[in-house]
């Protein structure tokens, strides 16, 4: 590879996950298009049945006032190094049967993507399950029905993190599984949002079920804090 050739994407549907998780952050009012197209197809169905959509399309119009108040941030880089650390934690989370961020040992998920870089930094993960569509999955983690903090929506759209890497995994429990792992350098810090005393080497990491409407109970998130 030449210096500074872009890296090619493992698959067509991870370049197509990073390139939505890009216009999020590079082109807000875009998502917002997608946004509105959606509430107004949930405002049809409802019409033509007798099922209660409203909670979605609340969720869909929280989001859309979120991202109107969003400042463009840089565009995520893709690395190979952060795609093997997802595909890593795919592999474990098949081999253990669990949604889990740790590793083979207990290693943490700042230890394994930290071993994967190769330099310290700020780490985030998500995990998204039940789609295979680029759009439905970025969507999912904006919207991130039944957290009322949005951890998914912060990691996506914080300018702390620079690099991301896609993994899939095609059946988890009868369902598809996507893992996020993003990275930013040493001398990024994750907003207030998330932390009380931001610091560097500070992993987050947080899941979405379901789709764009999830129910909080089925919404696992954890906060690991950095080790010596």
């Amino acid at each position: 590879m030449k210096p500074n050739e872009p890296e090619l994407f493992p698959s067509r549907l991870e370049e197509d996950v990073v390139r939505y998780l890009n216009l999020a952050r590079s082109d807000p009012q875009a998502i917002i298009e997608i946004l509105t197209k959606a509430g107004a197809l949930l405002d049809a169905a409802q019409e033509d049945s007798e099922s209660d959509k409203s909670g979605e399309e609340d969720a869909i119009f929280e989001t859309i006032q979120h991202l109107r108040g969003h400042k463009t941030v840089v565009k995520l880089e893709y690395l190979k190094t952060l795609h093997a650390a997802a595909k890593s934690q795919a592999g474990q989370v098949i081999r253990s049967g669990e949604l889990t961020h740790f590793g083979e040992n207990y290693e943490s998920m700042s230890e394994r993507i930290r071993r994967f870089v190769g330099s310290k930094g700020s780490y985030a993960e998500c995990f998204v399950i039940g789609h295979m569509i680029a759009e439905t999955i970025v969507l999912s983690l904006l919207i991130d029905a039944g957290l009322p903090d949005k951890p998914n929506r912060e990691i996506v759209l914080n300018n702390s993190f620079k690099s991301v890497g896609v993994s899939f995994i095609d059946d988890f429990k009868g369902a598809p599984l996507c893992v996020l792992s993003f990275y930013g350098d040493s001398k990024s810090k994750l907003t207030a949002m998330f932390l009380d005393n931001p610091l560097d080497d500070q992993p987050w990491f947080s899941h979405q079920e379901g789709g764009l409407h999830c129910p909080q109970e089925r919404v696992v998130r954890a906060q690991e804090w950095p080790g010596g």
